[in-house]
C-alpha cells in the first residue's frame, strides 16, 4: 500500500507510468474526431471537469448525449450553457474545418444517482422507454468522499464501482443492440469508457480487494479507499471486455486514465483540492484521453485495454493484471446486483 509521502511525491512528480509522453497530444479532438450525428452516448458525472469537457466535444460533433447526474437543476444549467457555446463555437468554424457546417448534438438529461442502485434502476429505466440502444457510454462519475451510500456500501466502492458496474449491467441490452445495428462486430464502434486512473496503484495487495458485505475495510486509510475504486474500474473494463469477446458481443471496452486534472474531486478538503490543483493540467486535456479511446482510436487497438496520457495505451498495475482477484470483484459487483433485485440469479454473468 502506497505511503501518504509518495503519494504526495507522485502528485508534484509523476512517475513514467502517469506521465503523459508529451505537453502536447498527438490527438486531437478539435480537429480529429469524427462527427457523430446518428450517435446515442450516455455520460455520468457531465456537469464538471472532465466529464464536462467530454460532453462538450461530443455536443460539437453533433452527437445525441443523455446526461445522467444527481442534480437534474445542475445538469439544467450544464445544458443550457453548451447548448449557447456549441452553437456559437459551430457557427465561427472556419470551411477548411472538419466540423463545418455541422450542428449541436441534442442533449437529453436522466436524473440518477450512482449511490443509490434504486435511482441507478429508475434512471436507465427511463433511457430504455426513450432508446432502444446506446453506442457509447462514457463513466466518467467519480466521488472521493466518505460515508455510506444508500445501500449501505462505502462510498467510493459503491459509487465509482459498484454504481458503475450496476449501470452496464442495465445498459447491457441496449449496448447488445447497438453492437447489432452498428455491425460492432467489424465496426467496432458500440464502446465503453470508464474513467479510472493511476492512483489504483496506491493499493497492491490482494487482501485490499478483500470485499465485506459492504465493501468496508477499515485497513485502508480515505484516499487508499479511493485509489481501491479506481481499481476497481479497471478490473470492470477488462472483465467485461474479456466476456465480450468471449460471447461475441461486439463491444470496445477501456478504462482511461486522464492524468492530474485540475478538479474539484476531493472538494470537501479545500486545502488537498488547492494544493493538488497547483500541479494539475486543464480539464480540456484531461478529456483527450477517454475522448480517444471512445471516438478516435481504432477498436482493436484499444480494447480491454488501460489508457493513459495522452491518448496512448498503458500498462496497468501488476494487481491491476490479477485474474482471479478481477473475477472475485466481478462476481461480488453481481451479487449485490442480484441481492437489490437488478438483475436475476439466472442473470449473472461470470
Amino acid at each position: 500500500m502506497a505511503s501518504y509521502t509518495s503519494i504526495i511525491r507522485e502528485m508534484i512528480i509523476p512517475s513514467s507510468s502517469s506521465r503523459p509522453s508529451s505537453s502536447k497530444p498527438h490527438w486531437d479532438p478539435n480537429t480529429s474526431m469524427p462527427l457523430l450525428p446518428d450517435r446515442i452516448v450516455i455520460i455520468t458525472g457531465p456537469t464538471s471537469g472532465i466529464g464536462y469537457e467530454t460532453l462538450r466535444q461530443l455536443v460539437l460533433s453533433s452527437a445525441h448525449v443523455y446526461l445522467f447526474g444527481r442534480s437534474l437543476s445542475r445538469l439544467e444549467h450544464t445544458r443550457s450553457t453548451l447548448e449557447r457555446e456549441c452553437a456559437e463555437a459551430l457557427a465561427s468554424l472556419p470551411k477548411t474545418s472538419s466540423r463545418y457546417g455541422a450542428t449541436p448534438g441534442k442533449m437529453d438529461l436522466i436524473q440518477c444517482d450512482l449511490s443509490d442502485l434504486s435511482s441507478i434502476k429508475r434512471a436507465v429505466e427511463e433511457f430504455c422507454q426513450k432508446e432502444s440502444r446506446v453506442d457509447l457510454v462514457f463513466g466518467n462519475a467519480g466521488v472521493m468522499t466518505g460515508g455510506k451510500t444508500a445501500q449501505g456500501y462505502e462510498q467510493m466502492w459503491g459509487t465509482n464501482v459498484l454504481g458503475h458496474h450496476a449501470l452496464l449491467r442495465l445498459l447491457l441490452p441496449a449496448l447488445r443492440e447497438s453492437s447489432a445495428t452498428r455491425k460492432s462486430i467489424q465496426t467496432g464502434e458500440t464502446r465503453i469508457i470508464l474513467t479510472a486512473s493511476d492512483t489504483h496503484r496506491w493499493v497492491n495487495k490482494p487482501i485490499h480487494l478483500s470485499l465485506t458485505d459492504d465493501a468496508s475495510n477499515p485497513a485502508l486509510g480515505h484516499i487508499h479507499l479511493y485509489g481501491r475504486s479506481k481499481l476497481g474500474n479497471v478490473y470492470t473494463t477488462s472483465h467485461l471486455s474479456q466476456i465480450s469477446t468471449r460471447e461475441n458481443w461486439g463491444l470496445t471496452v477501456c478504462s482511461v486514465h486522464p492524468g492530474g486534472v485540475k478538479s474539484q474531486l476531493g472538494s470537501s478538503n479545500r486545502l488537498l483540492t488547492g494544493f493538488k490543483n497547483l500541479f494539475l493540467v486543464p480539464a480540456t486535456l484531461g478529456a483527450v484521453t477517454q475522448l480517444w479511446g471512445g471516438t478516435g482510436a481504432a477498436a482493436d487497438k484499444v480494447s480491454g485495454k488501460y489508457l493513459v496520457p495522452y491518448a496512448r495505451i498503458g500498462r496497468e498495475s501488476e494487481l491491476a493484471r490479477d485474474e482471479k482477484v478481477r473475477a472475485d470483484v466481478w462476481s461480488w459487483c453481481e451479487q449485490q446486483c442480484v441481492k437489490h433485485g437488478l438483475i436475476a440469479q439466472d442473470e449473472v454473468i461470470a
